[in-house]
């Protein structure tokens, strides 16, 4: 979850905008949606469905993370409206670069030769690059007043020798003050290129500028061109040690009335290049809950749950428990969310299947009996999971498949690498009676294009 604050929001929130401060019933004026595209967009019969379902659960926007997935137009924009749901184009302009960097065309914009991830904020083509890409965005985005460029996890920021001779020149002795203040001019450049597009706002995570200080800020005049969106992991923010000591007693007058929405995140990859973690086809019970608790934090746990059933459409006398079953000998305990198949949301079928075949490929891992048997088994439900998942993903992501290779006594089971399935266990190397789970990575995909998808 990611708290907002700024000034840009419509006059109609702005007027109901909440104060932010924990003891309100609804903390939150704005509830946006992040819906990540990286490599499987949903197809448009998805959103005909979602969004629908955020505007009823009260959600004000989607924030889009487009990617290697961008441009989108059409239908999509008109779905959205005719929802009342704001589409917030989300794209990376410093770090989290890959889906650009990754080609030999642009290797030479790599702030380090040997990582694709990071932008060189100094060299002036950098900057003409990100340009091109706000003004597409932003044309295939005429009704979207904020925008949001990114600007996280730059981890290699000064390792070229463009940026080592800019900050060689720059009057500032100290040279970790100097790093900050070469992220602190990017990000401006990048933040008033989005205005002079059109946008109105203009978000960017907090990361490369919450270690800056204060009259650098001011210097850059970033404090007038972004809205900084504070992120963290933390199930408990106060927890001790997380922020300074007193951080909110010190700041809760200047935080009061300026806290301008949420953000709830999901991610399908937490980098371009690491496999498909977490599907919006299996994530909905989790939105739905987190919408609900969002709209009263006040409300009983009962009352939470009566309102998540029904959106869920669940019965109305079903409970929350599960029960073990014995399957081939074996206790099989489903997923703690396995109860909710009984209700008629999108994404069910998909749940307890893929609980199932993790539980079947640690089977396959672990027990060295009944191999052939237990294949079949996995390559059966895999090929069931990949049928269900067509519901909600184009069919060129949709092609996880098994290949099984054998060579005396080794065994290869290897998922593909770049379908929605990657969830999936990827790849398991048995050596008679040693079992080793391999982390997959295929360099050919890390200088491939994914397939075009044709509604965009």
């Amino acid at each position: 979850m990611y708290s907002l604050h700024g000034d840009g929001v419509t006059e109609d929130v702005s007027a109901k905008r909440s104060t932010g401060r924990p003891y309100d019933r609804r903390p939150f004026a704005q509830s946006i949606i992040h819906l990540d595209l990286k490599g499987a967009p949903p197809i448009m019969s998805v959103y005909e469905w979602l969004f629908p379902l955020l505007k009823k659960m009260g959600a004000h926007g989607v924030l889009m993370e487009y990617e290697d997935m961008f441009p989108y137009s059409g239908d999509l924009a008109q779905l959205a409206a005719d929802n009342s749901i704001e589409i917030i184009p989300l794209v990376q302009t410093f770090g989290h670069m890959e889906f650009i960097l990754k080609h030999p065309a642009y290797a030479e914009l790599r702030e380090n030769i040997t990582a694709d991830d990071t932008i060189c904020p100094t060299d002036e083509r950098s900057i003409k690059l990100i340009q091109n890409i706000i003004t597409q965005v932003q044309a295939l985005h005429p009704n979207s007043k904020r925008i949001h460029v990114g600007a996280d996890e730059a981890f290699h920021i000064a390792e070229d020798q463009r940026c080592k001779t800019r900050l060689s020149i720059m009057v500032e002795p100290d040279r970790r003050r100097a790093l900050e203040k070469l992220k602190l001019a990017h990000i401006s450049k990048v933040a008033l290129l989005a205005r002079s597009a059109g946008f109105q706002e203009v978000f960017a995570w907090n990361d490369m500028f919450d270690k800056s200080l204060v009259e650098d800020l001011r210097e850059s005049g970033l404090g007038s061109l972004i809205t900084p969106v504070v992120w963290g992991y933390k199930v408990d923010v106060t927890e001790d040690g997380y922020f300074p000591d007193g951080l909110f007693e010190r700041i809760s007058q200047n935080l009061d009335g300026r806290v301008g929405g949420i953000i709830l995140t999901g991610w399908q990859r937490y980098m371009h290049h690491a496999p498909l973690c977490e599907l919006l086809a299996i994530s909905i019970p989790s939105l739905v809950t987190d919408l609900v608790y969002l709209d009263d934090v006040e409300r009983s746990g009962d009352d939470l749950w009566k309102q998540v059933q029904s959106l869920l459409k669940c019965p109305k006398h079903l409970k929350p428990t599960i029960a073990p079953t014995v399957i081939d000998s074996f206790t099989y305990i489903p997923h703690k969310d396995a109860y909710l198949k009984s209700c008629d949301f999108e994404g069910k079928e998909i749940m307890d299947d893929l609980h199932l075949l993790e539980w079947k490929v640690n089977r396959f891992r672990f027990k060295n009996e009944m191999k052939n048997e237990l294949m079949d088994e996995i390559k059966s439900l895999a090929k069931k999971m990949d049928e269900a998942l067509s519901k909600y993903y184009f069919s060129k992501d949709v092609n996880e498949e098994f290949m099984k290779k054998r060579s005396d006594d080794t065994e290869l089971l290897i998922y593909a690498r770049h379908s929605p399935a990657q969830y999936y266990p990827d790849v398991i190397e048995v050596h008679g009676d040693k079992t080793t789970s391999l982390i997959h990575d295929s360099g050919d995909r890390l200088m491939s294009r994914r397939a075009v998808h044709p509604y965009w």
